[in-house]
C-alpha cells in the first residue's frame, strides 16, 4: 500500500485518496456479521442479485443507504467528511 493510500480499520479496505467505495464497505459489513446475500436482499427487500450491484456502486441514494444502515445496524456515515455530509443532491 502506498502512502496516499488509506485503510478503513473495520473492513480492512484500502482506499486510495481516502475514496470512499460505498458497495465496499456495505459488502464487507454483511460478511462481517456472518450474513448471507441471500438474508441481506430479503430485508431490503430485492432480488439477490441486486445485492451485487449494490457491492458494485460507489455511490447510493442516501435513503437507500439510510434502510441499509438500519438493517446492518451500522452507521456508514462515519466513512464520509463533514463536507460530504453536508452535500446535498439536485
Amino acid at each position: 500500500m502506498n502512502s496516499a493510500e488509506k485503510t478503513d480499520k473495520s473492513t480492512n479496505i484500502a482506499y486510495a485518496n481516502e475514496e470512499i467505495h460505498i458497495g465496499e464497505l456495505i459488502k464487507a459489513k454483511v460478511k462481517e456479521k456472518g450474513h448471507t446475500v441471500t438474508w441481506f436482499a430479503k430485508q431490503i427487500p430485492c432480488h439477490r442479485t441486486n445485492v451485487y450491484e449494490i457491492y458494485k456502486k460507489k455511490y447510493l441514494h442516501p435513503i437507500q443507504l439510510s434502510r441499509i444502515t438500519s438493517i446492518l445496524k451500522y452507521d456508514f456515515s462515519v466513512h464520509y467528511s463533514e463536507k460530504d455530509k453536508n452535500t446535498t443532491l439536485l
